[in-house]
């Protein structure tokens, strides 16, 4: 299948992620079938102690196509929650999420040869 790219959650700027508020804008509107924003559904505390489930974007790699519509419709502004990068389109070889032959850490911490 022909890929732009990847989108990738920033959970620091992410509404349900960094604000314990509701915000499900990116899942709603991915067009791929299925969709390549899922939900999370996580039980949390507000700043008033009540507990607050919130669904929470998880994009799955393997199903983005890269289309960019999240990050377009992504209610923060300035600079997106969600935003697509090139890795992992469908022309360039080189540009994948995970490198075969790149160093990865170990059980231990410890970078081994991949």
């Amino acid at each position: 299948p022909i890929r732009i790219g990847t989108a990738f959650v920033d959970r620091s700027r992410c509404i349900p992620w960094a604000m314990n508020m509701p915000c499900i804008v990116c899942e709603e509107v991915c067009p791929v079938s299925p969709k390549a924003i899922y939900i999370e559904r996580a039980e949390v505390e507000d700043s008033a102690g009540r507990k607050v489930v919130l669904q929470r974007p998880v994009v799955d790699p393997a199903r983005c196509i890269g289309c960019g519509l999240c990050e377009n419709r992504c209610p923060v502004f300035d600079k997106r929650a969600i935003r697509v990068t090139s890795v992992g389109e469908s022309r360039s070889d080189r540009n994948i999420l995970l490198y075969p032959g790149a160093a990865s850490p170990d059980a231990a911490g410890e970078e081994v040869e991949g």
